[in-house]
């Protein structure tokens, strides 16, 4: 071995003992001095990389921007109307009659308080105002020598709507005020009398006859042309209810 050859070797350990990677040396022609002797390979010369753990890594916060919340802007007060006047008369709503005696009230003070039919001889029978009956929803009708005016429609003498007045055939073995109204004819006049001592003439119409069941709601119309309705019991008389099983009715204008 060559002296020269002997420096390549020595070269070419002291570079693999460095080195991370191998060092190829390629002595094929070593036996030659005038063929070159080539060194493959990569040295390293510095430490090696060692990638970074997440550890060793400090995340650093993006500061968000700071945003103001918009001012609210109060609604638009709704407009305020005046107060109504008739409000109370409204709550609850009142019959389409009272609502016209609202337009053109009746005189306060005056009340019907008496009836008369000269055809049928009755002179200045009592009106009294009634109702219902609570456990069954008939008409109240008051003793046999008084008129019932019913108080949750109009009165006689208002300017719209059916004043209605009913009166018994017989109660308790008397005669009511009532007994012939079935004889009253057209034209008959039906006089009212008011509590500040006026009178009113309504004219008689046709009479007719109902079942209990199937009178006419325009008998008890609030609203209207105005009319006084006159009612009493009539028809068949049935003995196991000791009552008529119609009724006898007489409007008139």
């Amino acid at each position: 071995m060559t002296f020269g050859l002997a420096v390549v070797l020595i070269l070419a350990l002291l570079l693999g003992a460095c080195s991370s990677s191998p060092v190829a040396v390629d002595i094929s022609a070593a036996g030659s001095r005038s063929t070159p002797v080539a060194l493959t390979g990569t040295a390293t010369t510095g430490p090696p990389t060692t990638p970074p753990t997440a550890a060793s890594i400090t995340a650093v916060p993006t500061a968000l921007p700071v945003t103001t919340p918009p001012t609210p802007v109060p609604p638009t007060p709704a407009p305020t109307r005046a107060p109504n006047p008739l409000a109370e008369l409204v709550q609850p709503l009142a019959p389409a009659a009272l609502a016209s005696e609202l337009k053109q009230p009746r005189p306060p003070t005056r009340s019907v308080v008496a009836l008369s039919i000269p055809a049928i001889g009755v002179s200045s029978a009592p009106v009294v105002p009634v109702g219902v009956n609570a456990d069954d929803l008939s008409f109240e009708v008051p003793p046999a020598s008084d008129v019932g005016w019913y108080e949750h429609g109009p009165q006689p003498g208002a300017l719209t709507g059916s004043a209605v007045l009913a009166a018994h055939i017989a109660f308790n073995g008397e005669d009511g005020v009532f007994r012939h109204l079935d004889d009253v004819e057209a034209g008959d006049r039906i006089l009212v009398t008011w509590s500040d001592g006026s009178t009113g003439s309504f004219t008689a119409g046709a009479t007719e006859t109902y079942d209990k069941s199937a009178l006419p709601d325009s008998l008890w119309a609030e609203d209207g042309d105005p009319q006084l309705v006159l009612i009493t019991c009539g028809g068949a008389f049935n003995r196991s209810r000791s009552s008529y099983e119609s009724n006898v009715v007489v409007v008139a204008t």
